[in-house]
């Protein structure tokens, strides 16, 4: 391996590894759509890890305010509103006990691009 100047900070072999994951990670979403967000990944894995939650709840989770979690949730839902298409990651439903509430969840394609996230980490 060349030398690096000292100005540049050396990785280690697990700070390679680890970051070659996360390069791998971000691939993977670009398969799905190759001008995906940011936000619409940590929204995909906000709804991945606690399914069943509305808008407000991953709202909380993602550090920002409701309408603007509503918009993301829908951009990786069903229904596309700045895209041509929709990327159908994620759905939602009215909650049961609920007229007025939402609840998110993971639809089978979102269910394999999370096992290949999976598959990723776990390499």
């Amino acid at each position: 391996m060349a030398q690096v100047p000292h100005r540049f900070h050396q990785l280690s072999d697990d700070e390679r590894k680890a970051l070659r994951k996360v390069v791998k990670l971000i691939q993977r979403f670009r398969d799905e759509d190759g001008r995906i967000p940011s936000s619409y990944m940590e929204a995909f894995a906000a709804v991945a890890l606690e399914p069943g939650k509305g808008p407000t709840g991953y709202a909380e989770d993602m550090r920002t305010i409701q309408p603007i979690a509503s918009r993301v949730l829908l951009e990786i839902g069903p229904k596309a509103r700045q895209r041509p298409s929709a990327l159908e990651l994620v759905d939602r439903q009215q909650k049961p006990d609920s007229w007025r509430e939402t609840e998110y969840f993971l639809t089978p394609k979102g269910r394999k691009l999370m096992r290949d996230i999976i598959k990723i980490m776990e390499e």
